[in-house]
């Protein structure tokens, strides 16, 4: 089974994925965590990305596609989470070109509440866990490395993410229909992952796949 997680930059996408990974067993797959990687690779791929994400650009779509077609080629047991892919429709029919979407869940978040949010967004360097700047000491609670502020993580950048995000992302809602789950992540965390956890469920059993 292969979910996208759609919604806002932060709005927990990340964070979902690497629950239903760890809970489920499914392949995470971010676009941002490949973006990022083949940017401290200094890869030509990454060049590329680095330029249009410091201007607040969505990536060209031929760049993502040739990265995510590698990750969906590696085996998996239950399926793949896609996260921050794909970002219009355009990017949505060349996906479903390579992998069946079974699901769709939309990680719904008020736009106040993901200014504060990314704007206290810190990840550590080494290990690449992200934190909230209010729940740390600035530093990393896994290895103790120093927290840094993501490049793409600036009040100008984030609005116009925000603008394209309301452009070009949300008329996915439309386009994918009867497979769109709405979940609210503006509150209380344990609750979105407790919904979360039943919808799963509910699909595995429907699918028939054992976990």
């Amino acid at each position: 089974m292969n979910i996208v997680l759609l919604g806002k930059p932060g709005a927990g996408k990340g964070m979902f994925a690497e629950f239903l990974q760890k809970h489920y067993g499914f392949t995470h797959i971010s676009t941002g965590d490949l973006c990022r990687k083949n940017i401290r690779d200094n890869t030509i791929y990454g060049k590329i990305v680095e330029e249009h994400i410091s201007k607040g650009q969505l990536v060209p779509l031929e760049i993502i596609l040739d990265m995510l077609k590698s990750e969906i080629k590696k085996e998996t047991s239950i399926g793949f989470i896609l996260d921050g892919f794909p970002r219009n429709i355009i990017q949505a029919k060349e996906l479903e070109k390579i992998v069946d979407v079974d699901a769709v869940l939309m990680i719904d978040v008020p736009d106040e509440i993901i200014l504060e949010r990314i704007l206290n967004r810190r990840i550590c360097p080494n290990c690449h866990k992200v934190y909230n700047l209010k729940d740390t000491n600035g530093k990393c609670l896994e290895c103790g490395t120093v927290l840094v502020k993501r490049a793409d993580d600036d009040l100008k950048i984030v609005k116009n993410r925000l603008q394209v995000y309301e452009k070009e992302t949300k008329p996915l809602i439309e386009y994918f229909n009867k497979k769109i789950i709405v979940i609210d992540n503006s509150s209380q965390i344990d609750v979105a992952i407790s919904k979360i956890k039943e919808i799963i469920d509910n699909l595995l059993k429907k699918t028939g796949e054992n976990v």
